[in-house]
């Protein structure tokens, strides 16, 4: 529910998770032998409140949303190979002015990367019921890849949404 400003939390969170990873990683391989595999895992744990609306009818409302996020880089120094993955929970609360929905949100990305091409893949799934008993259900799958040169060869952004 309130994929805007959820997705808006999700990239921030990631965002920052992956450059904490890049940093952590790369810190890593220029202390060590460039011939060894360095992997990185961090947990992020919380509580956010923020505005957003209700995206079947456009009330404005108050997210609460407690997150679990979870990165992994696995960095390859002596190829300049990545492989970095996120995943952020979020269980919800959202306060409109005469309804609360609960739910529960997802997001899962990953990033590829080597000397032929690099590719990245985001999905992200809300359900949320209403205390009237209506439903907000979205789902989203987005992709791109590059080739080696960074011509984009694929690119895609599916989402859904439905309102019950």
């Amino acid at each position: 529910m309130f994929r805007r400003g959820l997705l808006a939390l999700a990239a921030v969170f990631s965002l920052a998770a992956a450059a904490g990873l890049a940093t952590t990683a790369s810190a890593a391989a220029a202390a060590g032998d460039s011939a060894n595999t360095v992997t990185t895992t961090q947990n992020f744990h919380g509580v956010v409140t923020f505005p957003s609306a209700n995206p079947c009818t456009g009330n404005p409302a108050v997210v609460t949303a407690i997150s679990n996020v979870v990165t992994h880089e696995t960095f390859f120094p002596a190829t300049g190979e990545d492989h970095v993955t996120f995943t952020n929970e979020f269980s919800l609360t959202v306060a409109e002015a005469t309804l609360t929905a609960t739910g529960h949100f997802i997001t899962h990305a990953e990033f590829n990367m080597n000397q032929q091409n690099s590719n990245s893949t985001f999905t992200a799934s809300e359900h949320a019921t209403e205390s009237d008993g209506s439903t907000v259900t979205s789902h989203e799958v987005a992709h791109f890849t590059l080739n080696a040169d960074g011509t984009l060869t694929v690119s895609f952004d599916r989402p859904s949404l439905t309102c019950g």
